[in-house]
């Protein structure tokens, strides 16, 4: 177990990357309807859109209950779904008082770990590891776009407590969300690899819940045959053409559009600029050692009064100015629900490549399939130059 365990963090160490979907996308809290405090919020959840609860005492009071199995703990996580910072200060606040901790010490253990042999802050090694899977997953579950900050907790958790199967699988949806951005190569056996190598004696998680977690995870099974990233780049058939992205969407298209209306409007708005004062090159654009590629730091806020739907961006780079015969390079991302007035960072990678090759011209834009009809649409697209 503690080679497979290695395995798992072996993944973790090779690449460095951010992303957004795996822990969002496997929700797998309808295995415990039965479970009272669970079903609660799952019956709110069928009678509205929502997918945000608040954390309560009674939440609290479930957490700590020593008899109730750690799988059953983390469903509840999975059901108050995600996105609400607060929960995050509502469960390291009980913590504190639960093992008479100061507030840094919760701090110390939520920072991105550094290397496999990071010591882990004294003071917090009083905390159980079940509470440590919880903090974890409470963490990267209501701030998603950094996952890394609950690795330290969830792989000392994992490392200390191998038989637990329901601590097993936190790990590795906390490194299935690191690699979305990267390589969806890595995303499916980080999962599939707690699955295959047992056994477990504890804290089993519920075959219909982790059948739940595999309807998402197995879209990425044969990822590496779908996205070859050695691909020849000026190839129109490759992963970087528009037929690709139409084969391989990186969202579900909705039924229907969005559509705003005086009253009720969305208003997706793109906040990377380009000026002489912030050079991008020293800003938003940056050179991806890890993967000897391009990461673009964006920055995309709803200025409306209404959340938004789940959509997708485009990356077009025009790189025929360099190449002689070559074509555009199409890239697409997905774009999450964004709150009204929320600025939502997004990363996006692409390995392999980078755009000051001598010159980067590129242009975004946003909903580009147009599944929401906006207040303005005409700040959704942007195109820069910048010289190398």
């Amino acid at each position: 177990m503690k080679k497979a365990l290695g395995f798992i963090f072996s993944l973790f160490v090779a690449l460095h990357c951010v992303a957004d979907s795996p822990l969002t996308s496997t929700f797998f809290a309808e295995a415990y309807k039965d479970v009272d405090v669970i079903n609660e919020i799952l019956l709110r959840r069928g009678k509205s859109d929502v997918f945000q609860f608040s954390m309560t005492e009674k939440h609290l009071n479930f957490f700590d209950n020593p008899t109730i199995s750690l799988d059953q703990k983390i469903a509840l996580v999975n059901a108050l779904g995600w996105g609400t910072s607060q929960n995050i200060d509502v469960f390291k606040k009980n913590l504190q008082k639960k093992y008479t901790l100061e507030a840094i010490v919760l701090d110390s253990i939520l920072q991105e770990p550094l290397t496999e042999n990071q010591e882990f802050y004294l003071p917090a090694q009083v905390i159980s590891y079940d509470d440590l899977t919880l903090l974890a997953y409470v963490q990267v579950m209501h701030d998603y776009f950094r996952p890394m900050l609950g690795m330290q907790c969830a792989y000392r958790a994992a490392i200390n407590n191998q038989k637990s199967e329901a601590t097993t699988y936190i790990l590795a949806l906390i490194l299935a969300q690191y690699y979305l951005d990267f390589d969806w190569c890595l995303i499916y056996p980080a999962v599939s690899s707690v699955r295959d190598i047992g056994p477990y004696s504890k804290d089993f998680m519920r075959k219909e819940a982790v059948s739940a977690i595999f309807e998402y995870i197995d879209i990425y099974r044969n990822a590496c045959d779908e996205i070859p990233l050695d691909t020849e780049l000026t190839n129109n058939d490759s992963i970087f053409s528009e037929e690709h992205w139409i084969k391989n969407p990186v969202y579900i298209k909705p039924d229907h559009q969005q559509i705003s209306d005086k009253k009720s409007r969305v208003d997706l708005k793109l906040l990377n600029k380009q000026s002489d004062e912030n050079p991008m090159f020293n800003s938003w654009v940056v050179f991806d050692e890890a993967s000897e590629g391009t990461t673009f730091l964006l920055q995309i806020q709803n200025d409306g009064n209404l959340p938004s739907i789940e959509t997708n961006m485009l990356l077009r780079i025009d790189n025929s100015l360099e190449l002689e015969g070559a074509m555009p390079m199409y890239f697409q991302h997905k774009i999450p629900v964004i709150q009204p007035s929320q600025t939502l960072d997004l990363r996006v990678t692409i390995p392999n490549y980078w755009i000051y090759d001598p010159n980067a011209d590129f242009e975004i834009l946003l909903d580009y399939d147009n599944n929401i009809i906006e207040e303005n649409e005409k700040n959704n697209h942007s195109s820069f130059h910048e010289w190398g």
